[in-house]
C-alpha cells in the first residue's frame, strides 16, 4: 500500500486487496479539504475588502478578504485568517462596489454629515469634541445633546476651534430656556454663527395679547403664558353716560341691549337718543263741536304730544291742558260738564275725545 504526499490518500498496489473502506476514507479526506477551500462556505459573503487592519474577526470558514492597502488576499480557516496570495485591487475586474475606509473618512469629514456629541461646559458656554472636524466650514452641521439649560445668549466651541454664537434662524440670540438639558439639537454653521435647526419661534405678540392660561412663542422666547383677561360675554345696558368696554378677551356672545321703544315717535321733538331723532316739531290749531252722544274724531295729520283746549261755558272761558308724555301734568279747568280729559285717545293722525255731558264749541292747539 502506498500513500499520497499531501493528504495521505491510500494507493493500493497491484498485489493489494481492494478494500471499500479505503476508498471511503479517501473520499472523506478529499471532501474535507475541498470544504476548506470553498469561497462561500456557511452562507457568508464570498469576498470582502477593506484596510488590512480592519479585517473582521475570523470564524466563517471559506470567506475571502482582500486588503486594499497591502494587496494581500486572506482566507478564513474558521479560526484565523491565512494569507493565500497577493493582488492589486485596481486590477480586479467586476469587483464589488464597496465603501472603503478612506471613503468613510471623507464622508465623516463632509460638512453635510451630522456627527453627534454630548456637550460639556457651563450654561451658555458649551463645548463638544467631535472626531474629524479640524476647522469651521460653512454648512458644517453637528448634533449636540445639551448638558444644562441655557440662561441667555449662548456659544458652542467645537474641538477648541473657538466659541461661536448659537442663533435662531431669524438671527436672534437664543434666550433663557431655548436649550434644555438632555435635549438634542442640530446646529449648522453659516460661516459666522451656528444656527439652531428645525424649530424656531417668531412673532411680535406679547403676554398681554394672548388669553390668560394659553401659551405661545415670539421673537424673544417660547412657551410664554398669556395674561389677557377673559371677559366672556359682556352685556351693556345703555344709560345717560358713556360706559367703558373692559379690555381683554370677549367670546362674541356679549351685546348692547336694545329697546323696541327706541323709535322716533317716542322721542321728544328736537331730541336724539343713540342717533334716533325725535320728530320735527309740529302744531295744529282748530275747533270741533263736542257731542253728548258719541266721541268726536279730530284729524290733524300727526300724533300730538300736547293739546290745549279752550271753551266757553255759561259765558265763562275755560282751558284744559292735555299732556300725553306725562299725564300727571294734565290740567283740567273746564270740568267734566264740557270736556273730560280721560276720554282722549291719541291716533297716528290726531285724537278722539268725548262724548261729554253738554254740547259746546271747543277750540284747541295740538303740537308735538
Amino acid at each position: 500500500m502506498q500513500y499520497t504526499t499531501n493528504y495521505n490518500l491510500k494507493k493500493p498496489e497491484g498485489t493489494d486487496v481492494v478494500n471499500i473502506d479505503d476508498l471511503n476514507a479517501n473520499a472523506d479526506i478529499i471532501d474535507t479539504e475541498l470544504a476548506k477551500r470553498m469561497i462561500n462556505s456557511g452562507g457568508v459573503p464570498s469576498i470582502q475588502a477593506g484596510l488590512d487592519a480592519e479585517k473582521p474577526t475570523a470564524g466563517a470558514t471559506g470567506q475571502i478578504y482582500i486588503a486594499t492597502d497591502t494587496q494581500v488576499i486572506y482566507r478564513d480557516t474558521g479560526t484565523v485568517w491565512v494569507k493565500v496570495g497577493a493582488v492589486k485591487w485596481g486590477d480586479i475586474d467586476n469587483k464589488p462596489d464597496l465603501a472603503l475606509s478612506s471613503d468613510l473618512a471623507t464622508h465623516s469629514a463632509d460638512v453635510l454629515h451630522v456627527p453627534y456629541a454630548v456637550a460639556t461646559g457651563s450654561a451658555n458656554a458649551y463645548t463638544v469634541t467631535i472626531s474629524g472636524i479640524t476647522s469651521y466650514k460653512e454648512g458644517l452641521a453637528i448634533a449636540v445633546k445639551i448638558n444644562t439649560d441655557n440662561t441667555g445668549a449662548s456659544t458652542i466651541n467645537v474641538n477648541g476651534l473657538g466659541a461661536k454664537s448659537i442663533k435662531k434662524p431669524n438671527g436672534n440670540d437664543v434666550v433663557a430656556g431655548n436649550l434644555k438639558a438632555n435635549s438634542i439639537y442640530t446646529l449648522r454653521y453659516n460661516g459666522t454663527n451656528f444656527i439652531l435647526q428645525g424649530s424656531d419661534s417668531a412673532g411680535n405678540a406679547t403676554a398681554a395679547d394672548v388669553l390668560a392660561g394659553k401659551t405661545f412663542s415670539n421673537d424673544s422666547n417660547t412657551n410664554i403664558t398669556g395674561t389677557m383677561v377673559n371677559n366672556g360675554a359682556v352685556i351693556i345696558t345703555p344709560s345717560t353716560a358713556n360706559q367703558a368696554i373692559p379690555a381683554g378677551y370677549h367670546n362674541g356672545s356679549g351685546y348692547v341691549k336694545g329697546d323696541a321703544n327706541l323709535v322716533a315717535a317716542n322721542i321728544v321733538a328736537g331730541k336724539s337718543i343713540f342717533g334716533v331723532n325725535g320728530p320735527a316739531a309740529q302744531s295744529y290749531s282748530g275747533s270741533f263741536y263736542m257731542s253728548t252722544t258719541s266721541p268726536v274724531a279730530v284729524t290733524i295729520g300727526f300724533k300730538p304730544n300736547y293739546i290745549v283746549f279752550a271753551a266757553v261755558f255759561s259765558g265763562i272761558a275755560k282751558m284744559d291742558f292735555y299732556n300725553s308724555i306725562n299725564p300727571s301734568k294734565n290740567i283740567a279747568n273746564i270740568g267734566t260738564d264740557t270736556l273730560d280729559l280721560s276720554t282722549i285717545t291719541l291716533t297716528s293722525s290726531g285724537f278722539i275725545v268725548g262724548p261729554a255731558t253738554y254740547t259746546s264749541s271747543v277750540y284747541f292747539i295740538a303740537f308735538t
